[in-house]
């Protein structure tokens, strides 16, 4: 945060959402309104958005956390998270109204001034995402993830651009490559994720079970 203001949201001052499954201490609020002249708000994130949906097997959930080897895999908390961002974050009451986002990551490290608002150059030219790393996956963890998503392809068609970009994600279209865009970093119109394209293909993921089954990221 520090950084994101001395590098440019000291000339914005676009304001700052923090969402926490616990309550902040009033020592972090204070220190962290102390960096900045920009309205800064703090929420909770519970019921729904940070638990197990009813159609999710716990016990199964369990025993993938005690036998799997990936990184968190013995994590419930990281799969809460990444399932919220995945499908919650942009529902958020504290985020109605707005039209854009910034998502803003611990040791991601802005290097040099931004002069320029990045929300404006999105608006302008019509863009829907900004990242700025695109690794491949640990297949691990997505195991089944491909095929999940075939299978929303052919139940959904008319939730498929026809320009599109599946040879980013799989050359012949029928095998995933593991590129995906890292979250750390990204900027997005939240339109985006409100259309029915896309919460449908939430659902449709969710109940597919892989966010607990295995360890689906947002990403």
């Amino acid at each position: 945060m520090r950084q994101i203001e001395d590098r440019f949201n000291k000339n914005y001052n676009y304001p700052y959402i923090f969402l926490n499954d616990k309550p902040f201490t009033d020592e972090f609020k204070k220190g962290v309104q102390d960096m900045t002249k920009a309205n800064v708000t703090f929420g909770l994130v519970e019921g729904e958005a940070w638990d197990y949906p009813s159609y999710v097997d716990k016990e199964k959930a369990a025993e993938v956390r005690k036998t799997a080897s990936y990184m968190h895999a013995g994590s419930e908390s990281y799969r809460f998270m990444c399932r919220f961002q995945s499908g919650y974050f942009y529902r958020h009451p504290l985020l109605d109204g707005l039209e854009y986002y910034w998502r803003i990551e611990p040791d991601v490290e802005y290097f040099c001034d931004i002069d320029y608002d990045p929300f404006e150059y999105m608006k302008e030219n019509k863009l829907v995402y900004g990242w700025n790393m695109a690794p491949g996956e640990y297949m691990a963890t997505v195991a089944t993830l491909w095929d999940s998503v075939l299978k929303f392809m052919d139940k959904y068609p008319q939730h498929i651009e026809p320009e599109n970009f599946i040879k980013y994600v799989s050359e012949d279209g029928k095998k995933y490559n593991g590129c995906h865009f890292w979250t750390n970093f990204e900027i997005a119109d939240l339109s985006f994720y409100r259309s029915k394209k896309y919460e449908d293909f939430f659902d449709f993921l969710d109940r597919e079970g892989g966010f607990f089954y295995e360890r689906w990221g947002d990403a």
